[in-house]
């Protein structure tokens, strides 16, 4: 660890070298606590954003969304609608009754099987331009998750290594006065913090851009190959969060950025 410094904003003390009344129970927030906070909010987004589609519960979130637009000339009235995950599909053609599965395949059979039981209750329609097929071969062949699989790891390891960094604590001086005190990180520590931080934000950018831009086109290239019979939306739950983990895992870099820099300004007048 390097120097100990001491903060202008740490508790005050009264004039027998003490802590405060109503200070002494107060914890110390440290600035890598916030940057721990950023962390694990990015985390938890981009998790939720994986599990999309997973389960009827995160059928809201989902990449791309492709149902058959109401006034086309078909025989069910009411379309059914395909919704796609990072690593699972969502149908549904009753308002509120999702079934997902993170298998194509399986919720095409499903379908062909209540639409020859033909169960009033459950998908009584047709899928004319298998919508069901072309859900599984975006998700499939399109949608790549491998990024965020290695930058979630990531900022959890930035996470633990924060953990490490020092906190305030209480030291004695010559003349018997205690002061909050607050050493400097480990200068190793954090330039590995740094870096790995800078890879984790990068991944989770390039793959949130790449979700965004994919879930795009692939809506508007069916719909122009439909002929206008098929509609397509983007997921706006999905994008939300994914663009807020982002942003937070920025923050947690940026941070990171500041905390090298002072530290490497400040220690040649260790």
């Amino acid at each position: 660890m390097g120097p100990a410094s001491s903060s202008p904003d740490s508790p005050e003390r009264d004039d027998e070298g003490g802590l405060d009344s109503g200070s002494e129970f107060v914890p110390f927030i440290g600035y890598h606590h916030v940057l721990m906070i950023c962390l694990v909010i990015g985390i938890t987004t981009f998790s939720i954003v994986l599990a999309g589609c997973t389960s009827t519960s995160l059928s809201n979130v989902y990449l791309l969304s492709l149902s058959y637009i109401d006034n086309a000339q078909r025989p069910d009235p009411d379309p059914i609608q395909v919704r796609v995950g990072y690593m699972g599909l969502c149908i549904s053609q009753n308002a509120g009754n999702w079934v997902c599965s993170n298998s194509g395949a399986a919720l095409a059979r499903l379908f062909k099987i209540a639409q020859e039981r033909g169960n009033e209750e459950s998908f009584i329609g047709g899928d004319p331009l298998n919508l069901i097929w072309m859900a599984g071969k975006f998700k499939d062949e399109i949608v790549f998750n491998g990024l965020i699989f290695t930058a979630l790891p990531l900022e959890f390891i930035c996470l633990l290594l924060l953990v490490t960094f020092p906190g305030w604590h209480e030291e004695v001086d010559d003349v018997d006065l205690g002061r909050e005190i607050r050493p400097f990180p480990s200068r190793p520590v954090s330039q590995v913090v740094l870096v790995v931080s800078a890879l984790a934000t990068v991944f989770m950018f390039i793959s949130t851009f790449w979700q965004h831009i994919t879930s795009g086109a692939a809506s508007s290239i069916v719909r122009s190959l439909s002929y206008s019979t098929v509609n397509g939306h983007v997921g706006p739950a999905a994008m939300t969060l994914a663009w807020i983990g982002v942003g937070f895992a920025t923050t947690a870099m940026i941070g990171m950025i500041i905390i090298f820099r002072s530290i490497k300004a400040l220690s040649p007048i260790r």
